[in-house]
């Protein structure tokens, strides 16, 4: 899967193939954030790379310590 984005254009590809181009008309979507998510299944995701002019290379993984999936496991167990 890949999303290439120019300014309010999203442009979507699977296995290569272009899906289709949206615009971002309403600005729901701004500047510095990405996200991954499933609807009404089960998903995981793995080896996101995020690229393009301004990204710096010093990206690293989201660190779980106190957030709420791992805390919720804790309190499960006990």
């Amino acid at each position: 899967m890949k999303a290439e984005i120019d300014g309010d254009n999203f442009t979507l590809f699977l296995n290569g193939k272009k899906q289709g181009t949206v615009q971002d008309t309403d600005k729901k979507y701004g500047n510095s954030m990405v996200g991954v998510w499933a609807w009404e299944t089960k998903a995981s995701f793995d080896n996101l790379t995020v690229s393009g002019d301004g990204i710096g290379a010093a990206t690293t993984a989201v660190n779980p310590k106190h957030k709420l999936a791992p805390t919720w496991g804790r309190v499960r167990q006990d």
